[in-house]
């Protein structure tokens, strides 16, 4: 094996591992690429060096690398290199600024052609229209994700597609598609034995249900999973009650029972952090305010359930807000003890001036 080849075979296994690379490692393993020209005869280095040095928490290493990345006259290795700008955008909760990379590499993989990066960054672009609101668009993007997850036969990606794909359908109002999505997803599953996807579709039947305005249904399909996360996938019983706690919560506001929903809250909020997921916190805070506008609080609902889009592991900024979102869940709060702002007993009359 070459010098070349041994420096790009250690970077690839080192973004491979299951465990975090330690900084100097990386450098080194950087500077030995540049050294031997190990990019001039491995583009997915132009991926893979920049991602490493960002997962590392080296900011001027990861641009450095970026740099180059983005200068390759190969039109892959600078797609590559703006789905690696993307991964470093999103470590900071930088979602916007990284718009732009995600559409340029969406760009770059199909002036390749390449399908795997095409889905990829379908997931993403699709993401960003959804959350302007752009149905039409998000929907789109997201069929074509699922159309080449199951061309590629990758069934991770597939099922992330159909599963975002069904929640925007729901938003959109078209239930019947949406469940048509996750019906398909739900065969798949099962037909090749994928017993955590199966439950993860679960959450989306729950949401499909709830959406449809049919609650009962919904908490049978959350006892149903709560038991196959405990007896199919041997999850603890307490880590399977934190995992649904949330949706379990969006089921008593939506029955229109905020002192049950107030109950669930720490486990909900608990439950988000625990797993350290972006979109679980969001959700939290969601729901918190949901929460305050049912017990007549509008004004702190859009407050204190501020929660910055960053992962509270790798972004200790986001300390202040997250920390603000855990502290509305204490036992103060539960209790609506004196002091605290989250009553579960009747409300004071606010008088009025005369």
């Amino acid at each position: 094996m070459t010098r070349d080849q041994r420096a790009a075979f250690r970077g690839v296994r080192l973004m491979a591992g299951s465990t975090p690379a330690e900084p100097a490692l990386v450098r080194s393993l950087i500077e030995e690429c540049a050294a031997v020209g190990a990019g001039e005869f491995h583009p997915s280095l132009a991926l893979w060096l920049p991602m490493l040095a960002f997962s590392t928490g080296d900011t001027a290493l990861g641009e450095r690398e970026l740099r180059r990345s983005l200068d390759r006259p190969d039109a892959w290795e600078r797609a590559a290199a703006h789905a690696a700008r993307d991964f470093a955008l999103a470590a900071r909760g930088e979602q916007r600024a990284g718009a732009d990379s995600r559409r340029e590499a969406l760009r770059g993989f199909e002036e390749v052609g390449d399908r795997w990066g095409m889905g990829m960054a379908l997931l993403s672009v699709g993401r960003d229209h959804s959350l302007r609101g752009e149905h039409t668009e998000a929907v789109a993007a997201f069929e074509r994700a699922v159309a080449i997850s199951s061309e590629l036969g990758a069934e991770d990606d597939m099922f992330v597609s159909r599963g975002r794909l069904a929640a925007e359908r729901m938003r959109g109002g078209d239930l019947v598609g949406a469940l048509r999505d996750i019906r398909a997803a739900q065969r798949q599953a099962r037909e090749r034995g994928y017993r955590r996807m199966e439950a993860e579709i679960e959450f989306s039947l729950a949401e499909l249900h709830l959406r449809s305005g049919d609650v009962a249904a919904a908490d049978g399909t959350l006892d149903r999973l709560g038991t196959a996360l405990v007896h199919r996938l041997s999850l603890p019983e307490d880590m399977a009650r934190d995992r649904i706690a949330g949706a379990r919560m969006a089921h008593r506001l939506a029955a229109g029972e905020p002192a049950e929903a107030r109950a669930l809250l720490p486990r909900a909020v608990s439950g988000a952090f625990a797993r350290d997921d972006i979109a679980d916190i969001a959700r939290a805070a969601e729901l918190l305010a949901w929460l305050r506008l049912l017990e007549d609080e509008p004004e702190e609902g859009g407050h204190g359930a501020r929660v910055e889009p960053r992962s509270t592991r790798t972004a200790p900024a986001t300390r202040g807000p997250a920390h603000g979102l855990r502290a509305g869940t204490g036992p103060a709060a539960a209790r609506g003890a004196p002091g605290s702002r989250h009553r579960t007993g009747p409300r004071p009359r606010r008088r009025t001036a005369r």
